[in-house]
């Protein structure tokens, strides 16, 4: 006797174990008088967090099966399977599929003749092809005669692995084993050769053993130096994170043992204690030249190592830290200042209306064994008003304050001054007219800015100078005030200061883009005193109006970029100094970035003239060309130049660069080489049994 149940109902077959429950829809159900159903036209049937579906089923309540058959699906949160047939059992969820494709949730595509399922998370399949790639366009594939799948232990093992690429064999292994998720092993080679290392080879090898830590063992042989042993650490925490690197060598052209140690760390230990480290020290002043592949380390003049301690909350900072610094033009470091160690603090509390209090804070110990060394203890309490009429169109803050510095313990110049006081007072307004257009789509804003500073401060010469530079005069530090940066000393000053902020702003139709189209500055000052705390630092301004300043940014589109700024001499007639930039980004992938520094020699002892070039352009399908190049054309030289090709695939990828680095090592003033890097996603260790 059969029951033949109407097209689409839901039948819900209930067996002794909760987890087997299975509800199943069809276009026709039947069940016989032993209690087995077919189902027929377009069935599904989920069961716990498991859903299959396929053109015929049949499921046996006494044996706890399901046999399925025509494009049988069965998709699961570990795995998407395909299959021309399917027996599974309803408990276990064991099971036999015929003509399998199986797509791991760790991203590995599998085929297979013959499946086994051994429960959930563990197969077992025979004549079996493997990739990592889109199933449509296998770059790589790894057939084999049987595999296993553990993904609950991340394991998978193959036998009889015969690897191809783009068809091609490779090479064969009796037995291959694949991690699925992160775990140690070798890793793709790095062949490259250069003037100042000669050919060389690098094989990382990966260590993972916890899942908040790993590390990378790279062993790199270099025919003209020896061996170099390079180490990489990471970890991350619920506190924060780590990365450190080290690499040592001992070199045959120097004859000596040479070494860098870089990395970072950054934790919050409490509710605003924040610990962060910042290390890159180096045995020598030219391992990086000789070395490093990132062409802007290389060409540095200093590397720092400093580590801090400090806390962040309401009322502002407070830190601890220490800074060593290693100048990489020198031979000898015993002249390079170091801060060994530093306490900063910056505290802010309001006292009536919107005037608030501040007081800033640091002591420095400075240690620089061949000059001058000692303690600098420096105080500045200062008052902000800030007064904001007219609904804000007119602003107009007021500074006032007193700068208080103490030195103690000057080693190697006990003769230096050992403290001074400035007093000090600014007032700036700012006036901010707007205009929108009625489809609101353009805003034009322009916003004059005065600012006015009146300090007293004593003649500063025979103070000691420790950190402390003068700022040239620029677009960016005409409305700062004092322009020395460090705390030694502090401008004398009775100076007016005025700028105009021009800008455009558009807003597409959706309101999906907005963009400055358009934006300029112009600025000047006028100094009544024309007078100098130090001329060694800062010379005595020869008249009282300084240049001309200007920088403006356009931009049509968001992807086109065009930006100068400058400062131009009326009285000589000529541009100071210069610096452009023109950028293009395209959505097809493209990139053009353009610069150009100019410093005329009558502003500056030495002139600086530099063109520069980054590009990167896809040119056919994933082949994509990127160069770097940067020409001096007061020395006539290339500083750095390098240009690489690259194939970028889905599942892998190759790369050629050739380089060349104008930065003077212990081989010779300048270096060149290419590099040829293959990678191959996913592939593990190869082995015997």
């Amino acid at each position: 006797m059969k029951l033949a149940l109407a097209c689409g109902l839901m039948v819900v077959l209930s067996v002794s174990d909760a987890h087997a429950r299975m509800e199943l829809l069809a276009d026709q159900v039947v069940r016989d008088g032993y209690g087995q159903i077919t189902a027929d036209g377009h069935v599904q049937a989920n069961r716990s967090d498991e859903e299959l579906t396929s053109q015929h089923l049949r499921y046996d309540p006494l044996k706890k099966e399901v046999y399925a058959k025509g494009e049988v699906l069965l998709t699961s949160p570990h795995s998407t399977i395909k299959a021309a047939s399917a027996r599974l059992h309803t408990v276990n969820k064991s099971g036999v599929l015929e003509h399998a494709t199986i797509h791991l949730s760790e991203g590995q595509y599998i085929q297979a003749e013959h499946l086994e399922r051994l429960d959930e998370t563990r197969y077992r399949g025979e004549d079996i092809t493997f990739t990592e790639c889109p199933p449509d366009n296998p770059a790589w594939l790894l057939h084999a005669s049987r595999i296993d799948i553990d993904q609950e232990s991340g394991d998978m093992s193959v036998r009889d692995a015969r690897f191809e690429v783009s068809g091609i064999p490779v090479f064969y292994s009796p037995y291959w084993q694949y991690p699925l998720r992160r775990r140690s092993g070798v890793l793709m080679p790095v062949i490259g050769t250069s003037q100042r290392r000669g050919t060389e080879f690098a094989l990382p090898y990966y260590i993972a053993p916890y899942e908040n830590w790993d590390a990378t063992f790279t062993p790199r042989w270099m025919t003209a130096r020896g061996l170099m042993n390079d180490l990489e650490f990471r970890h991350i925490s619920s506190y924060g994170e780590e990365r450190w690197r080290g690499a040592l060598l001992q070199d045959q052209v120097t004859r000596t043992r040479r070494y860098q140690i870089e990395g970072r760390m950054h934790e919050q230990w409490l509710p605003g204690v924040i610990f962060k480290a910042d290390v890159n020290q180096t045995s020598d002043n030219q391992y990086l030249s000789d070395f490093s592949v990132d062409g802007a380390q290389a060409s540095a003049r200093y590397i720092n190592s400093q580590a801090s301690l400090g806390w962040q909350g309401r009322w502002g900072r407070i830190s601890v830290l220490g800074k060593k610094q290693q100048d990489l033009t020198l031979v000898d470091n015993s002249t390079t200042l170091q801060w060994l160690p530093r306490f900063d603090m910056a505290l802010a509390a309001p006292l009536w209306g919107d005037a608030v209090v501040h007081l800033d804070q640091q002591t420095t110990r400075f240690a620089r064994p061949k000059l001058i060394s000692g303690w600098r203890a420096y105080t500045h309490p200062w008052l902000e008003v800030p007064f904001t009429p007219l609904n804000g169109a007119v602003e107009l803050t007021f500074q006032t304050g007193v700068r208080q510095w103490n030195y103690s313990q000057l080693r190697n110049n006990p003769s230096r001054a050992d403290r001074a006081r400035a007093y000090e007072a600014s007032l700036v307004g700012a006036v901010h007219v707007e205009r929108v257009s009625e489809n609101r789509h353009w805003r034009h804003e322009l916003s004059p800015t005065v600012r006015f500073d009146y300090a007293t401060a004593p003649n500063q010469s025979a103070l000691p100078q420790f950190d402390t530079a003068f700022s040239r005069l620029t677009i960016n530090n005409l409305m700062q005030g004092n322009r020395f940066t460090g705390q030694d000393r502090v401008e004398r000053m009775k100076r007016l200061s005025a700028t105009v902020h021009n800008e455009v702003q558009f807003k597409d139709e959706d309101g999906g883009r907005k963009w400055t189209v358009f934006s300029a500055d112009l600025g000047t000052a006028w100094d009544f005193l024309r007078s100098s705390v130090d001329p060694a630092l800062s010379p005595v301004p020869l008249r009282n109006y300084a240049n001309l300043l200007g920088a403006f940014k356009l931009s049509p589109t968001p992807e086109f970029h065009f930006s100068a700024d400058g400062q131009y001499d009326p009285v000589a007639r000529y541009w100071a100094t210069v610096n452009a930039a023109f950028q293009v980004q395209h959505k097809g992938g493209h990139h053009l970035s353009l610069t150009w520094q100019h410093t005329d020699n009558r502003y500056v002892p030495t002139a600086i003239n530099l063109v520069g070039l980054d590009l990167s352009a896809l040119l056919y399908r994933r082949w994509r060309f990127s160069s770097v190049w940067q020409y001096d054309s007061v020395l006539k030289l290339t500083q750095q130049a390098t240009g690489s090709l690259a194939y970028e695939h889905p599942c892998w990828n190759i790369s050629l660069e050739a380089y060349r680095l104008n930065r003077q090592g212990t081989a010779g003033n300048s270096d060149s080489g290419f590099r040829f890097m293959l990678g191959f996603k996913g592939l593990g260790s190869v082995g015997g049994a």
